[in-house]
């Protein structure tokens, strides 16, 4: 399983993409996250409801397989998603990925504090404790047997770096829920968080966090429209000054637009 794993890396990132016991560079980006004109689409596939946790995990499972697959060209999908990250090597990889984006963009936008505060202005979802990203690549190593101690000590690595991403306890995953599959749902739920965390510099995202922003900026939208409303009549010149035109999207990853068929309003945690 690794030395697929393995071949699958050194396939997109050439020879040192991923290296032993290191924290070089990691897994090439397929996207230039330094240009935001840059657009990648991923295919549209139709929505479908989800009756049971078990429907709904297996749609997120397969989300994120076709993110990292567009992120890195790595054969991973809905069926071999678990196989392919026990190893903790592309997991780790990708945090690397992540933390190394977020410091370009400091530097493109003239230091850590103005683009934090940008970030934090626009809103949205939290499901972490604090914006920060960890100022350190995550020591990893290469070619490791799936369920080994040194496959183990990666994604241990990988998630000390999730713990201090602030991602909350409660959505964290233990070592054997995705090595010995205890636990797979706070394993999605841990990568889908990352995945949000990478969005806000500027990192392709999964479609379903692509969604989440989408309605956030509908949210946020009626909100202003609402409080300009209330305050129009009290205060002309105040509500004639306020920009309500649709704000512009931010220069992330965006797939198709579709339709959302639900049939359940219940968060997972309640299914």
């Amino acid at each position: 399983m690794s030395s697929e794993v393995e071949t699958c890396v050194s396939a997109v990132g050439g020879e040192g993409s991923v290296r032993p016991i290191g924290t070089g560079p990691p897994l090439d980006v397929n996207n230039d996250t330094t240009d935001g004109d840059s657009i990648m689409l991923l295919e549209p596939r139709s929505f479908r409801p989800f009756k049971t946790s078990e429907e709904y995990l297996y749609a997120m499972k397969e989300d994120l397989g076709e993110w990292l697959n567009n992120l890195y060209n790595l054969d991973i999908h809905v069926d071999n998603f678990f196989e392919r990250l026990e190893t903790g090597e592309v997991l780790c990889a990708h945090a690397n990925n992540v933390r190394r984006l977020a410091e370009e963009r400091r530097q493109l936008d003239g230091g850590s504090g103005e683009q934090q505060q940008q970030h934090q202005g626009q809103g949205g979802r939290r499901f972490s404790s604090k914006c920060e990203i960890p100022q350190y690549d995550v020591v990893y190593r290469q070619d490791v047997t799936a369920g080994s101690f040194f496959a183990r000590d990666n994604v241990h690595n990988f998630i000390a770096w999730c713990r201090d991403l602030g991602i909350y306890e409660v959505l964290l995953f233990e070592t054997d829920d995705l090595v010995l599959r205890k636990n797979e749902k706070h394993v999605i739920l841990s990568l889908l968080e990352v995945a949000r965390r990478g969005a806000r510099f500027g990192m392709a995202a999964p479609l379903l966090v692509q969604m989440e922003h989408d309605i956030d900026r509908e949210m946020e939208q009626e909100r202003l429209a609402e409080q300009a409303g209330q305050t129009g009549g009290e205060d002309e010149d105040w509500s004639a000054g306020l920009d309500l035109s649709p704000p512009e999207p931010p220069k992330m990853f965006y797939g198709p637009q579709a339709q959302i068929i639900t049939n359940d309003l219940k968060s997972l945690d309640e299914m």
